[in-house]
């Protein structure tokens, strides 16, 4: 390499770490989680104040659909995707399906994953969740994600995407 390139790359490659979804602190949203973050401003969606468990797919450069399970208010808000047209869509949750949701996003195997999967990529998408109960939130943006309790999440997010759009199934994560 020519030495008068060499300072060039050289910052390239800092530039590209530097916004790499691993770079973040921990209490910081990476950026598959800053993506759908995003997506909710332009959809004119805020999450609520309460409780509630937001889980999307984040390809490259996108976000898929992203289902909002607002806790408090007992209704499941589904936003539009980066590329959708369609509006903001609410309908109510079950009593019962917001307390399973509730224990579900206390269990150990869940509050204890990690906010990244180590893993970056072109040849999957990242599985996003933001968990907030109480005082607490947890942000999670997996690439290609393998952990059984990310497995769970992706699986109550295919079913709702489903049933909000008829039949109709996004692409999972990491495949």
């Amino acid at each position: 390499m020519k030495p008068a390139l060499a300072l060039p790359v050289s910052v390239l490659f800092v530039l590209m770490a530097a916004s790499s979804p691993l770079s973040a602190g921990d209490d910081q949203p990476n950026s598959h989680i800053q993506l759908v973050l995003r997506n909710l401003a332009e959809k004119k969606y805020t999450p609520p104040r309460g409780d509630y468990v937001l889980l999307a797919y984040q390809p490259v450069g996108v976000a898929m659909d992203t289902v909002v399970y607002e806790l408090d208010a007992e209704q499941i808000v589904l936003v539009p995707g980066t590329h959708s047209r369609d509006g903001v869509v609410r309908r109510p949750l079950a009593k019962s399906k917001a307390k399973l949701l509730r224990e579900l996003a206390a269990l150990d195997s869940v509050q204890s994953l990690p906010r990244d999967s180590g893993k970056i990529g072109f040849d999957g998408s990242a599985f996003v969740a933001v968990i907030r109960t109480g005082d607490r939130t947890k942000m999670i943006g997996h690439w290609s994600p393998d952990a059984p309790a990310i497995a769970v999440l992706s699986g109550i997010l295919d079913r709702e995407i489903e049933a909000q759009k008829g039949g109709s199934r996004p692409p999972r994560a990491g495949r």
